[in-house]
């Protein structure tokens, strides 16, 4: 896969349960929850249809395994990220200033974390 593969837009309502999973997953696999699976804010990165309402909730997408779908043409394809942008005074927002934002509930799919489909969020960002 390379970087003309992957397609950063918004999440789908299709997605937000694959959305919510991963980042509950990859906060728990990488032992960032406090209380691990018993830790109360594992259901709010859970909730990806609640983000989508409240902010600008982002994937990054490229093509399933067998090749298809993803990339610039803006099919479904393979969820291998997400990110919440949220804007100052937001519900999602914890230190964004007036005129600024934030990005929260970063997650990407462990298999794909080393790879160079990473650009993709510093470019739309």
């Amino acid at each position: 896969m390379t970087f003309m593969d992957i397609t950063v837009r918004a999440a789908r309502p299709h997605e937000f349960e694959v959305v919510g999973e991963l980042t509950a997953g990859v906060y728990l696999g990488d032992g960032l929850l406090d209380f691990g699976a018993q830790d109360p804010y594992l259901a709010v990165l859970r909730d990806a249809r609640h983000r989508a309402g409240h902010a600008e909730l982002l994937v990054a997408a490229g093509p399933v395994e067998d090749g298809t779908g993803g990339g610039a043409g803006g099919g479904s394809g393979e969820v291998l990220g997400t990110v919440t942008f949220a804007v100052h005074g937001g519900e999602y927002a914890e230190i964004a200033r007036p005129g600024e934002g934030e990005l929260r509930m970063l997650a990407v799919r462990p298999r794909r974390a080393a790879g160079a489909w990473a650009r993709p969020w510093c470019a739309s960002a």
